[in-house]
């Protein structure tokens, strides 16, 4: 069996015709929501090559890897993606010495913090049920908004819903602020002479 590498370029060998179990597996895996089976990464700063088993292929052909990259750094090029029990097994069985040696380790990848969505993301059901909210608490968010045009938005639908003249003027108070610090200040020397 002949296998050949190129920097993290699968090129694949000439294998007979093998079955396709685990394929189910593996693309239902990288379709629900991409995150892999298990992930490994290497733990020096040399260069180490690896066997993994690639499934793309339609049929399980096994590939040769070369991971670089800095490992503290976690660096794409540092890991591996193992996305299927079939390939895991695969992988353990023919990188046994660098799992027993250290070089390389398996790693659990956190997810990346979750951020607040913003106010410029809101639906319009959303945004009314914003306007339809207490007055300082609706306030608050105008006070942490800085795009006209969602301000704008949340005019329209203050509107429609016929809101009091107390929210429509704390809106309207909001998107001349807004306007006025986006606007750029004449110097007073060129203004005089305007």
């Amino acid at each position: 069996m002949e296998l050949f590498y190129i920097n993290r370029k699968e090129i694949k060998t000439m294998l007979p015709n093998s079955t396709t179990a685990g394929m189910n597996e593996y693309f239902s895996a990288m379709s629900n929501g991409g995150k892999p089976f298990k992930t490994y990464k290497k733990s020096i700063l040399g260069k180490v090559f690896v066997h993994v088993l690639s499934l793309m292929t339609g049929t399980p052909t096994p590939v040769g890897l070369i991971l670089e990259g800095d490992p503290r750094k976690n660096d794409p090029d540092s890991m591996v993606d193992v996305w299927s029990e079939h390939e895991d097994y695969f992988f353990r069985r023919m990188n046994r010495l660098h799992l027993e040696q250290g070089t390389i380790r398996e790693y659990k990848r956190t997810d990346a913090p979750s951020r607040e969505r913003t106010v410029d993301e809101f639906s319009d059901d959303e945004l009314k049920a914003l306007i339809n909210k207490p007055f300082l608490s609706l306030k608050n968010t105008l006070n942490k908004t800085s795009s006209i045009a969602t301000l704008f938005r949340i005019q329209t639908l203050a509107g429609e819903l016929d809101k009091s003249d107390k929210v429509m003027k704390a809106i309207e108070s909001r998107i001349s602020e807004v306007q006025e610090a986006k606007t750029p200040q004449i110097p007073a020397e060129i203004e005089e002479e305007l």
